[in-house]
């Protein structure tokens, strides 16, 4: 898989927005969500089906759908200093017990020195607050020590 090209293809969807804003519906969300099984009459969060979506347009065969833990995976984690664009990120929420926000790409690994201080991220189901519940996909900036990475590039 071109991480290149799945960045390029994560960049492009920046600025959808849901339709009616907080129905986690809309033209390219409901896409999302299809490529996952779900329907609009769901209106299910789609930080992971977005993600999923994106490998699928970029040839990837399939990977964990709609369900943030489901791209959590012990063998596929990586260390700050090994993240890489195209590297996908969650983010673990105490109050749920488990991962409940994916981002689906870091596009630029943000250092002061030799260590790994934020990730310039692509990621949808989010808004300007860094909500997993938010309403647009967008650029954000995490800090590192936030965010669980794994790869799913390779």
């Amino acid at each position: 898989m071109d991480a290149a090209a799945l960045l390029k293809t994560f960049a492009s969807y920046v600025g959808i927005k849901e339709d009616p804003m907080g129905s986690n519906n809309g033209a390219m969300v409901n896409k999302f969500n299809a490529s996952c099984g779900l329907r609009p009459s769901d209106h299910a969060p789609w930080c992971a089906s977005v993600a999923h979506y994106g490998y699928l347009v970029n040839g990837a065969p399939d990977r964990p759908g709609a369900y943030s833990p489901s791209w959590y995976s012990k063998n596929r984690v990586i260390p700050a200093a090994m993240v890489q664009p195209g590297d996908v990120g969650l983010i673990y929420f105490p109050s749920k017990g488990r991962y409940a926000h994916t981002i689906a790409a870091i596009e630029r690994v943000n250092r002061s020195g030799r260590f790994v201080t934020s990730y310039t991220t692509l990621e949808g189901n989010t808004n300007a607050m860094g909500s997993r519940e938010g309403d647009s996909f967008a650029r954000r900036v995490r800090p590192a020590d936030t965010v669980k990475m794994v790869r799913w590039t390779k």
